[in-house]
């Protein structure tokens, strides 16, 4: 007999296949043909770096999204993959329909980073007196997906969130967010560590948090690289 055949998302470790499924979550699609799912993002370096890591044959390319601008996309082809996915409890147009995920709990913090590099934002502001505060947060148009993970960050990171309902131009959603001193330290000193696949301008973000928070493990972030990227 031969060897039992094995499909790429087998061969990734743990922490990259989560990452992934959480990217996915966010910013991904599946086809209700069964087979391929859609990674799309407006940083083409970024899909470059996610093909090259996660060992995907798709090319990249450009697409145009609902709001008809610019982005791009990496498709990939797996019926495994698919099924893996959805096992977990993604499925076909899941924005308004996504619920509780199978995450495991030793896996959730590559998972979390996933969802926020696609779908978050990590921001400050000043207040009149001069204080820095910040926040992080994750949107999506499925409440009862942003309440499963809400739960899940409160009881694995220590972070309480609040949900919050929001009208957009020509849509609503809700957002899940981290305000807290405390929530935003633990979520972001958790989730952008050393040496994990990330989106490089949101974790230089959440390094420069975390170093104006003074985070224990916050490292320094240099003006030059807050420059390259505009923060």
């Amino acid at each position: 007999m031969g060897a039992k055949r094995t499909f790429f998302w087998e061969n990734l470790s743990p922490e990259n296949l989560w990452y992934l499924v959480g990217l996915i979550t966010s910013d991904g699609c599946l086809s209700s043909d069964g087979r391929h799912v859609d990674i799309s993002s407006k940083e083409k370096d970024f899909l470059e770096l996610i093909k090259v890591e996660m060992k995907l044959s798709g090319n990249v390319c450009r697409k145009w999204n609902g709001n008809k601008q610019l982005c791009h996309r990496v498709v990939i082809s797996s019926k495994s993959f698919y099924n893996f996915l959805k096992i977990q409890g993604l499925t076909p147009n899941k924005s308004k329909t996504l619920g509780a995920l199978n995450v495991p709990r030793k896996q959730f913090t590559h998972f979390f980073r996933g969802v926020l590099d696609g779908d978050g934002c990590i921001r400050n502001w000043v207040r009149p007196k001069g204080r820095v505060m910040w926040y992080c947060k994750v949107n999506s148009g499925s409440k009862t997906f942003l309440t499963w993970l809400q739960k899940r960050a409160q009881m694995i990171l220590a972070a309480k969130g609040t949900i919050h309902f929001e009208k957009y131009h020509s849509s609503t959603g809700y957002i899940l967010k981290f305000s807290n001193k405390s929530a935003v330290t633990n979520v972001l000193s958790a989730c952008y560590k050393n040496n994990c696949i990330t989106l490089g301008r949101k974790r230089l973000k959440a390094l420069q948090c975390l170093e104006n928070l003074k985070c224990p493990g916050g490292e320094m972030v240099t003006s030059r690289d807050l420059k390259s990227l505009g923060l």
